[in-house]
Order: structure tokens, then C-alpha cells, then sequence
């Protein structure tokens, strides 16, 4: 069971609370920055695996192949283990393109080539 906020701070001692509302009152740069990091740890989670294949990625091979995709308000990032799977992603999006679905060729910037 994930814990919530409210416990969080239920846990901290006195001088932990004291310092947050330190870094609040001065316009919470450190927490914003912790977050953040959080954030980005958690979605490196989801990017262990291959977006068609579902093989576990190892992050350190150099056939990893990442695609940045979608209107520039929105995008989207997918990675995949090899050059075959990332080839029938890019098929399945050219066969969209040609079936008259909304996708312009700025939409899709390829990363790590």
C-alpha cells in the first residue's frame, strides 16, 4: 500500500517540518527540485522495458533505440530494445499516416539513431 502525503508529514520530526516551511516560505526551490528528480526516477521505471516487444531494456546496450513522437504540446517517448522493433513502430506509423489519420512528419523526431 503506497503512502500518502499525510503520513509523511504525520512522520517527520519537528526540525524536518520547520525546514520545509523554511524552503516554502522562500518559494520551495528545494522541494520543487527533489520532486522533480522523483518524478523523473519513477518515469525511468517505465521505460525498462520495449514498447513493442515488452523485452527488459538494459540501459547501458547501445542498440537501445528511443523515438520522441506527438504534437509538441503532448509528446510522447517510447524505447525499444532493437532496430527490428523500432522499424515496426515507425511501419505501423507510416501505415496510420497513409490510412488519412492526423499525423504531420514534424510529429515524429527520431532519438538515439
Amino acid at each position: 500500500m503506497p503512502m500518502l502525503f499525510r503520513d509523511l508529514i504525520d512522520n517527520l520530526d519537528y526540525e524536518e517540518l520547520v525546514k520545509i516551511k523554511k524552503d516554502l516560505d522562500l518559494g520551495g526551490v528545494h522541494i520543487k527540485r527533489l520532486i522533480n528528480f522523483k518524478i523523473k526516477e519513477k518515469e525511468m521505471l517505465h521505460k525498462r522495458t520495449c514498447a513493442h516487444c515488452g523485452k527488459e531494456i538494459d540501459p547501458f546496450n547501445l542498440n537501445n533505440y528511443t523515438v520522441i513522437f506527438g504534437p509538441e504540446d503532448f509528446k510522447k517517448k517510447v524505447t525499444f530494445c532493437a532496430y527490428d522493433c523500432m522499424k515496426y513502430f515507425m511501419d505501423s506509423l507510416n501505415s496510420l499516416k497513409s490510412s488519412g489519420e492526423n499525423i504531420r512528419e514534424g510529429d515524429v523526431r527520431e532519438a538515439g539513431l
